[in-house]
């Protein structure tokens, strides 16, 4: 059986996608924030999944800056 070159991608591209979301709702859970807008942040990074966890990651680092 041959193992195709574009199915790696894709599973390496599935792999980086959830450890990235996990790292999200990790530093999500550890932030201080009213729980409204952790709540609102949760969703989007669940419902919105590449851009979700993409937009809280920039916000993170302009907060922490």
């Amino acid at each position: 059986m041959e193992i195709n070159s574009v199915y790696m991608i894709n599973y390496i591209i599935a792999i980086a996608w959830v450890l990235s979301v996990a790292y999200s709702l990790i530093k999500l859970r550890s932030m201080e924030m009213n729980s409204t807008a952790r709540a609102v942040w949760g969703a989007i990074i669940a419902f919105i999944p590449i851009l979700g966890v993409i937009v809280f990651l920039l916000a993170l680092k302009k907060q922490e800056a």
